[in-house]
């Protein structure tokens, strides 16, 4: 009877051992399901709208204080996606901008190769892939009911990863190369105190700043183009308000050809 009972109990605490281990599993599953994001592009026109700016440049702080207006707009992340690309090419005046990338500076640079934009220079601004003086004019930002939507994005956006799939309209103007897809990650309300250059003494604040940037090709699934990436690490900046966007640009050229994001909840 003795032994008979104990391999009962021990039967029974193998059974219960894995019947825990399985609810784990299943909990960690949920968590990490519950902390997917979906994001899918506006069914209306809407427009990426960028800011090129840097901590040198003594003209750029009006230009972000006007841009940082753009969280209260009733268009934002429906028909309005701005970012901020802090470059660093004026680095050498005194003071190196933390938020500043050579990536950013090259993509400016591609604009004007492209023939988007007349000049690289800062505050710069590219409304729907096109230079924008319009606020050196005291002017509101153009229309954005001419925006033409080429497809459909859809995103799945983890701790860990981003999943892209984009569906081209059967109307829309045909690829000339591979979409490629770029993901940004912004942060807010970020307050830097500048010891040198041209800003020497301000408090320069920040809204829609990149903190966090990946790009890549999209590989061709039927009609559709998909890619899986390793999501920007931006930790270091999970005490401010964040949000993402996503577009997708017809291969190395940076106009963009559709765009999505939205809020990130907080951390």
């Amino acid at each position: 009877m003795f032994c008979l009972r104990s391999v009962k109990e021990s039967t029974f605490v193998k059974l219960f051992l894995k019947l825990n281990l399985v609810l784990g599993v299943l909990a960690v599953t949920h968590s990490v399901n519950a902390k997917t994001i979906t994001f899918e592009s506006p069914t209306e026109a809407a427009a990426l709208v960028e800011l090129y700016t840097s901590e040198g440049c003594s003209s750029c702080p009006p230009a972000e204080r006007w841009f940082s207006k753009l969280s209260n707009d009733k268009r934002l992340w429906t028909q309005l996606f701005p970012v901020a690309f802090h470059v660093d090419y004026w680095d050498y005046l005194g003071w190196r901008d933390p938020f500043a990338s050579p990536l950013f500076s090259l993509r400016q640079r591609k604009y004007e190769r492209y023939g988007h934009t007349q000049n690289v220079a800062t505050p710069g601004f590219v409304v729907d892939g096109k230079g924008w003086n319009g606020w050196f004019r005291g002017r509101s930002l153009p229309k954005i009911d001419s925006v033409k939507n080429t497809g459909l994005i859809n995103v799945e956006l983890n701790e860990q990863n981003v999943r892209v799939n984009f569906s081209p309209f059967k109307k829309a103007d045909a690829l000339k190369a591979s979409p490629k897809v770029h993901v940004a990650i912004l942060a807010f309300d970020i307050v830097i105190p500048v010891k040198g250059g041209e800003n020497r003494g301000r408090d320069l604040k920040h809204d829609f700043v990149v903190v966090g940037y990946q790009d890549s090709h999209l590989i061709q699934s039927g009609a559709d183009w998909q890619v899986n990436l390793k999501r920007p690490d931006t930790h270091q900046y999970d005490g401010y308000r964040q949000a993402a966007v996503i577009w997708i640009s017809d291969g190395d050229n940076p106009r963009p050809i559709q765009v999505a994001g939205g809020w990130l909840p907080a951390k």
